[in-house]
C-alpha cells in the first residue's frame, strides 16, 4: 500500500506522460534520484535544511540528475517534490508509481525464497504456474535462504504458499507429537 499523499504524483505523472509506456519509463529514472537521495546522509540533509535557499537545492538536484542521466519528466518530477518537501520521500512516490504501472499492466510481484538459486528453468515454471493462478503476468524477485533445506516459499500480496522442506519437517514432528500426545516443543 501506497502512501496517500504520493497518489497525487502519480495521477499527475501519469496525465502528463501520456502512454502507459511513457509513463513506465519514469520508473527507472526517478528511482534512480530517489535513491541517490535517500542513500546519502550529506544529501538528504542538504535538501531538509530550511538555510538552504530553493534554488541551491534545485541546482543540487539537477546536478545529481545531470550526472545519473535523469531528464525531461523525471527531472521535472524531481524538481516538483524538492519544491512541495517531498523530495526525501521520494521511493514512496517510485513505489507508487510502480504499483499504478503494474495494476495497468495487470502484473504482481512474486517473491521466492528457496533453499538453493533457481536456475531459469524454475523460475520460468513459478512464473507461469503463478500467471495461471492469479490471471497475471508475474514479476518474480528471488532470494536464497539455506535454511529451508528444500524447496522454496512464495509470496503474492498477502498469500503464502511453502513447499519448504522445512515446513514440512515441522509439520510431521507436529503431527508425531499430536499422534502422541505430547506437547511440542
Amino acid at each position: 500500500m501506497s502512501a496517500p499523499f504520493a497518489r497525487p504524483y502519480v495521477d499527475a505523472l501519469r496525465d502528463v506522460a501520456g502512454s502507459l509506456d511513457a509513463f513506465e519509463a519514469l520508473v527507472q529514472p526517478l528511482g534512480d534520484l530517489a535513491d541517490a537521495v535517500s542513500g546519502s546522509d550529506d544529501l538528504r540533509t542538504f535538501f531538509l535544511d530550511p538555510a538552504v535557499t530553493r534554488e541551491s537545492k534545485a541546482a543540487a538536484l539537477e546536478a545529481v540528475a545531470a550526472r545519473l542521466g535523469v531528464t525531461g519528466l523525471a527531472l521535472k518530477a524531481g524538481l516538483i517534490l524538492l519544491s512541495n518537501r517531498r523530495i526525501a520521500r521520494a521511493k514512496e512516490v517510485v513505489s507508487a508509481l510502480r504499483d499504478r504501472v503494474d495494476r495497468e499492466r495487470r502484473r504482481v510481484e512474486a517473491t521466492v525464497v528457496a533453499a538453493r538459486p533457481l536456475d531459469e528453468g524454475a523460475a520460468a515454471a513459478i512464473a507461469e504456474a503463478l500467471r495461471k493462478r492469479t490471471g497475471k503476468t508475474v514479476r518474480l524477485a528471488a532470494s536464497v535462504d539455506p535454511g529451508l533445506l528444500g524447496g522454496f516459499v512464495v509470496r503474492v500480496g498477502s498469500e503464502v504458499w511453502d513447499s519448504s522442506l522445512s515446513r514440512r519437517l515441522e509439520k510431521a514432528k507436529n503431527a508425531l507429537h499430536a499422534a502422541s500426545g505430547a506437547a511440542p516443543r
